[in-house]
C-alpha cells in the first residue's frame, strides 16, 4: 500500500513540475476514448443489431446496373410488376421510393426524406409499417 501512495504522490509531483505534457497527454486520451466510443455506437447501430423484421437474413435488396457505364439504379415500376409476377423465389416482393420533399405551413417550409412503398411492406414482412419523419 505504501508503494501505491508513494508512486501516486511522485507522479502527481511531475506532474505539476512539468503541466504541458500532462495536458497533451490527457487531450489525447480523452479524444481516444471519444473516437473509440462513437465507433462503437456506428458498428453496434449498423452491424451487430439485427434489423427490426422478423427473420432478417431473408430480406433482399435489388438494383439495376448498366452494363456501358456500371452505374446502379432502382427498379422502374414496370419492371417490377413484371418480376413480381414471374418470381417464384420468394414469399413476395415490396418496392420502395426515397426521395427528398418539402414539407410546408403557415410557419415556412422545411425539407424531409420521404420513403413511398409501392407495394405494402407490411405484406412481404407480415409487419405494421412504421412512419417516421427525419428532419434535415
Amino acid at each position: 500500500m505504501d508503494g501505491i501512495l508513494y508512486d501516486l504522490r511522485s507522479g502527481f509531483r511531475i506532474l505539476t513540475k512539468s503541466p504541458g505534457p500532462a495536458a497533451v497527454a490527457v487531450v489525447v486520451l480523452a479524444l481516444g476514448i471519444g473516437a473509440t466510443g462513437a465507433l462503437f455506437s456506428m458498428v453496434d447501430g449498423t452491424v451487430l443489431k439485427a434489423l427490426p423484421y422478423p427473420e432478417p437474413q431473408e430480406l433482399m435488396h435489388v438494383e439495376g446496373e448498366s452494363l456501358k457505364s456500371g452505374f446502379t439504379f432502382g427498379v422502374c415500376p414496370h419492371d417490377f410488376v413484371d418480376y413480381r409476377a414471374a418470381q417464384t423465389s420468394f414469399e413476395d416482393l415490396s418496392a420502395y421510393y426515397h426521395s427528398g420533399v418539402s414539407l410546408s405551413d403557415e410557419d415556412g417550409a422545411v425539407r424531409i426524406q420521404a420513403l413511398a412503398a409501392l407495394v405494402p411492406a407490411e405484406r412481404a414482412r407480415r409487419i405494421d409499417p412504421i412512419v417516421a419523419l427525419r428532419y434535415e
